[in-house]
């Protein structure tokens, strides 16, 4: 679709970051619907129901083809999104709804598949949890397969479309994606859309910067203006200046320059430059995330979140039996590097499509972790038999999360006592996000073999901020100097009892923080796997004495704004620039 371009000044407006990276283009707007569904013109129902099984195989031959040709291109684990619509067009109750409309109401094949895809959408998006109202996006998607001539055309005309395009669209749709890579466009911006969707895979997985904004504001612009999408920082600029363009384009030829830099350093092990040794670690929450990384360039997995193969194509508590083939996947992959598990930890943000926890008013401090397990402790203790089985193949450690104090330990270890343990080698360690653990933590420290820091949830509970809340977002401070004093106070801790420490917290992805957490003592950092390379190379141009030296200036002062100032002095002192989220 072609809208006027509407010359305006520069304007940045904040974004979601689906999938990271920077583009620069012209604004293309894909209608949608993308063909009206004439529901009142007359057919002959023979005619539509053979049409609806010709349709059919159709889009099931084009999904085939394209499953193989992008499983050569991606991990195969991604390419079968397309194999879940696939299974979506080969049930049976789906043809038969869609025949008995055409039959009964007399209305046209795109119009039936759209009234029962919308049913079953429906249906999935009232849903209670997220992981299940994002799948609904699936079945509208496919309905649009059925009015276009192809499932990748999306009703997008290719001659309209060139490679500095920026794609805008409603909603994101696997489609969208499919027609952006095979386009080779530059983007996609879109008013909705969820880092979870299979659509937002799909994009991870092609390297298409991807940003959801919800805001009207950015209709402003038409399709001859400039858009810059940086799905790093979460911003899109509009009608970007002379010096704006200037800066992201170097932007782009930084970023070629250092993925060749990363390539170089990635087998290095991460020291500063006056040889004290950080060890890194990935973050990871489903299997199909192991081909991200090789065991070779990490030292440890630092952070396993098994709740979400609880949550994920799942009808039940997934067996025993089940959970020791994922846990002992993940441990032989290592190698014989660690594996941090950490317990099941359900609520707040996080539920099972199968287990009622009843009403919540406030789910982050309702049923959440461990009190779950005061209910059905069954769940845990199936949970810690199968993870203790993995440790056949390899160091396992085992992280229970949410603890405030001794009682709880006290209740986790009588459920692990229990369990058969004799000639099984683990580590017992808890995450430290609440204030209270802070405060406990030289007690809760003695009964356990290591800590590692969420820090998300620790600035959260701390500062009382909900940290996806967007209107709040000014008060999430994690450079706060409580917070940093809250870090520091477990790190002398654990140091005064010589127990490792580590930080699984998004601040521990920022290179910015870096030399901050290494001042204040902490040695060992866990992260997505692709936020590896920059952090790495961060750390290899550290000064240890200057970490420190920092460290003590943000520690003394009372406001986040010295903070900031003294971060940005830091770099500025070693001639880089203050935003180096990227370097």
């Amino acid at each position: 679709m072609i809208k006027e371009s509407t010359m305006m000044k520069e304007t940045t407006l904040k974004a979601r970051i689906i999938s990271p990276g920077i583009a620069i283009g012209k604004p293309f707007w894909v209608n949608e619907p993308l063909i009206e569904v004439n529901e009142t013109r007359k057919i002959d129902i023979d005619t539509e129901v053979k049409r609806f099984d010709k349709q059919v195989n159709r889009i099931a031959s084009e999904l085939s083809e394209l499953f193989l040709r992008i499983s050569k291109e991606i991990d195969i684990k991604n390419a079968e999104i397309i194999q879940t619509q696939q299974m979506i067009l080969a049930d049976e109750g789906f043809k038969i709804k869609v025949i008995n409309l055409i039959s009964e109401e007399f209305i046209p094949v795109e119009a039936a598949v759209e009234r029962v895809m919308k049913s079953f959408s429906q249906r999935l998006a009232a849903s209670s949890n997220e992981y299940m109202r994002e799948r609904a996006i699936d079945f509208i998607d496919l309905a649009t397969y059925f009015k276009n001539q192809s499932i990748e055309e999306s009703g997008i005309p290719d001659k309209e479309i060139d490679k500095e395009t920026i794609l805008i669209v409603g909603e994101l749709f696997p489609s969208i994606v499919l027609t952006c890579k095979r386009l080779a466009t530059k983007g996609i911006i879109a008013r909705s859309g969820a880092p979870t969707s299979h659509a937002a895979i799909l994009a991870r997985s092609f390297a298409i910067p991807v940003l959801v904004n919800a805001l009207d504001t950015w209709e402003k612009i038409g399709n001859g203006d400039q858009i810059i999408v940086d799905a790093y920082d979460g911003n899109i600029t509009l009608s970007p200046g002379p010096q704006t363009l200037k800066r992201y384009r170097k932007h782009l030829q930084e970023q070629k320059r250092l993925n060749k830099e990363y390539k170089a350093i990635k087998r290095i092990r991460a020291k500063t430059r006056d040889e004290t040794r950080i060890s890194l670690g990935v973050n990871i929450e489903r299997l199909d995330e192991l081909h991200l990384f090789s065991p070779l360039d990490i030292d440890e997995l630092g952070l396993f979140r098994t709740e979400f193969l609880f949550m994920f194509d799942q009808t039940n508590f997934p067996s025993y039996e089940k959970q020791v083939k994922w846990y002992e996947k993940v441990v032989k992959y290592m190698d014989g590097k660690p594996v941090t598990f950490r317990a099941l930890d359900v609520g707040g943000d996080k539920f099972l499509p199968y287990f009622s926890m009843g009403k919540q008013n406030n789910p982050y401090l309702g049923l959440r972790a461990h009190r779950v397990f005061r209910y059905h402790p069954e769940i845990l203790e199936t949970q810690l038999r199968a993870i203790l089985q993995a440790a056949k193949f390899g160091p396992v450690r085992i992280l229970y999360p949410m603890i405030n104090n001794l009682e709880e330990m006290d209740y986790l270890n009588g459920i692990l006592s229990g369990i058969e343990t004799k000639d099984l080698e683990f580590e017992l360690g808890i995450m430290v996000e609440t204030p209270a653990s802070v405060f406990m933590i030289r007690e809760l420290i003695q009964h356990v073999d290591f800590v590692s820091i969420g820090t998300n949830d620790l600035v959260q509970y701390t500062l009382t901020v909900d940290r996806n809340n967007e209107n709040v977002m000014p008060f999430y401070q994690p450079f706060h100097p409580l917070i940093l004093r809250m870090l520091k106070k477990v790190v002398n801790a654990a140091k005064d009892l010589d127990k490792p420490v580590s930080i699984c917290g998004e601040i521990a992805s920022d290179p910015r923080w870096t030399p901050l957490l290494l001042g204040l003592g902490i040695r060992s950092l866990s992260m997505a796997p692709l936020l590896i390379p920059p952090i790495k190379k961060q750390i290899l141009s550290l000064n240890l004495v200057q970490c420190l030296d920092l460290a003590e200036k943000a520690l003394a002062t009372n406001y986040e704004i010295d903070v900031e100032r003294y971060l940005d002095d830091f770099f500025a002192r070693k001639g880089r620039k203050k935003n180096v989220k990227n370097s």
